[in-house]
């Protein structure tokens, strides 16, 4: 029987994370007894969430008679253990961007047909990698590389990344939307589209496949730009003869702020059935944000709280090596106290973390007062977090733990 205690009272709370009388628990886990077993900062890992998240998806696919290839955006998160999880429950396959990628997940137990490639920059060492897998779908994102592997002699068959010249990312943040009105470094655009087909065609290269990305981490807000690039898409896929798969990228996010409204995947999976359904070939999708984010968290230790002119400030034991996406994306991220404070009354504070930067700050005025000593985690810290990690300042990466539901 549950007791009131159980009852989700904050926004972010769910079956799996949530306050158990005043502990925090993550995956079945009481967070208290963990941290303090392996310290901070750590982050903890739900691979069932994450396999809960890819069968929802593939489910909202279904659901409209898409015949669909998920792919897992293996940069948001590429701990072994996801990985091999992946690759040994679910048919989704992985979507690379680099040569350590491809390698990775072959050696996690992805065949080289479940991998989609998509880069930027491919030099020389990189070709000596991705000639060892023609099997694997590889998406152009110039026309100079079209050149080059149609020198190269490298495979018969490409896909074309093109840019739809439309962004969409979490709410109206620009610097997570990869196109827009401002030209951006992805793809190619609609006016050189015909010169891509000349080229391919030149060198006896079939274009199977076009594919997009116009942005990360868009929630419910976004799916009215979301049509628009998909839109843009479709116009530019008529231009082909032939093509055997649409692939729409990534971008799917999550709930970051109470304020923000989780996607509905049913609405998103009708925009695609309304866009790109009726071209009426395979669809591929990218989803790295909605698979991981929300399936890890970071735990932290407060060491010091003091007023600094009109703001208080929270210093945590974690910085920006260890998760940079709310430095470098100026991404909210929600702290949560392991122990659940009694009183409800809060103060603003701007937690921080231990590096010697400016921009190393993980929320801005947030209404939570905390007391040094006291253990906090960030929520939806499993994408872009340890995969972009470093040792800037010598400062050591955090440990990660995966968690099983039934330990």
């Amino acid at each position: 029987m549950s007791s009131a205690t159980d009852i989700h009272t904050n926004w972010w709370e769910r079956s799996d994370l949530k306050y158990i009388g005043s502990q925090l628990h993550f995956a079945g886990h009481n967070l208290n007894d963990l941290i303090n077993t392996h310290g901070t900062p750590v982050y903890y890992y739900s691979t069932d969430r994450i396999l809960e998240n890819i069968r929802r998806i593939q489910q909202a696919m279904t659901s409209v008679g898409l015949d669909h290839q998920l792919l897992y955006a293996m940069k948001a998160n590429r701990h072994p253990e996801i990985l091999r999880s992946i690759a040994n429950n679910t048919d989704c396959g992985i979507d690379a961007c680099s040569p350590g990628e491809v390698l990775l997940a072959v050696a996690s137990g992805f065949d080289p047909s479940r991998i989609s490639l998509t880069y930027t920059a491919v030099g020389a060492k990189d070709w000596e990698t991705y000639c060892k897998f023609p099997d694997m779908k590889f998406n152009c994102d110039s026309i100079s590389s079209i050149h080059r592997i149609g020198q190269s002699k490298y495979r018969s068959s490409i896909g074309i990344r093109i840019n739809p010249a439309v962004g969409v990312g979490y709410n109206s943040n620009t610097m997570v939307q990869y196109a827009g009105t401002k030209p951006t470094k992805f793809g190619i655009y609609e006016d050189r589209i015909s010169e891509a087909q000349e080229t391919a065609k030149r060198y006896g290269l079939n274009i199977e496949g076009i594919h997009m990305h116009a942005g990360s981490g868009f929630v419910q807000s976004g799916l009215v730009n979301y049509r628009r690039a998909l839109e843009k898409l479709v116009n530019i896929a008529r231009q082909f003869n032939s093509l055997e798969y649409i692939n729409i990228g990534g971008g799917l996010g999550v709930p970051l702020t109470s304020e923000d409204k989780q996607i509905n995947l049913d609405d998103w999976s009708e925009i695609v059935s309304e866009t790109v359904g009726k071209l009426g070939v395979r669809v591929y999708l990218e989803p790295g944000d909605h698979i991981v984010k929300d399936a890890g968290i970071l735990a932290s230790t407060v060491i010091e709280v003091e007023k600094k002119g009109s703001i208080t400030f929270t210093f945590v034991d974690a910085g920006f090596n260890i998760h940079p996406e709310p430095a470098f994306y100026d991404l909210p991220c929600e702290p949560v106290p392991v122990i659940e404070h009694k009183s409800k009354s809060n103060t603003l504070t701007t937690i921080v973390g231990n590096i010697n930067e400016a921009i190393d700050i993980f929320n801005r005025d947030h209404p939570i007062s905390l007391n040094e000593g006291e253990t906090i985690v960030f929520i939806n810290a499993g994408a872009y977090g340890a995969s972009m990690s470093s040792n800037h300042c010598l400062r050591s990466v955090a440990i990660e733990h995966i968690l099983h539901q039934n330990e």
